[in-house]
């Protein structure tokens, strides 16, 4: 899985996260990964133009819903893994 951003055009604006060790056996990461991997996304806040879904992509995502009050459901789908 790649884990750097490389945009297509312009330059980079900051860096982006790249996934921790427990962030990449969480199911939930797992799940975005598998249906957003093909996309090709803009993230302005971080870089000019469209590149590849990559894992630093995906963590911007994880962290999101976690930070939106989703943590219940989070949660329940990490406890099953166990």
């Amino acid at each position: 899985m790649k884990t750097k951003s490389k945009a297509i055009s312009g330059g980079f604006k900051g860096r982006m996260l790249n996934p921790t060790e427990q962030e990449l056996k969480d199911p939930i990461f797992k799940a975005i990964w598998s249906i957003t991997k093909t996309w090709d996304l803009n993230v302005p806040q971080y870089y000019d133009g469209y590149c590849g879904m990559n894992g630093s992509h995906v963590v911007l995502i994880l962290r999101a819903i976690r930070n939106l009050g989703v943590q219940a459901l989070y949660n329940s789908q990490t406890t099953k893994e166990k």
